[in-house]
């Protein structure tokens, strides 16, 4: 089994102790939606809905 400090953060400064700024940047959340616009996946959303309705009604009168 080796040894060893396994698992440690401890990283030791550069340049004597020196501090390091960090660069300062603006807050921004990550891109996560589609490249569509909304003129185009309301509708196509729409359709769908209307159209799994009329497939559960059908369902539903035939059972």
């Amino acid at each position: 089994m080796p040894t060893g400090t396994h698992g440690s953060s401890h990283v030791a400064p550069l340049g004597g102790g020196a501090s390091v700024s960090q660069p300062v940047a603006a807050a921004q959340l990550a891109h996560t939606g589609s490249d569509l616009s909304l003129g185009l996946t309301l509708p196509a959303g729409a359709g769908a809905l209307l159209a799994g309705a009329v497939l559960y009604r059908r369902a539903r009168a035939a059972a």
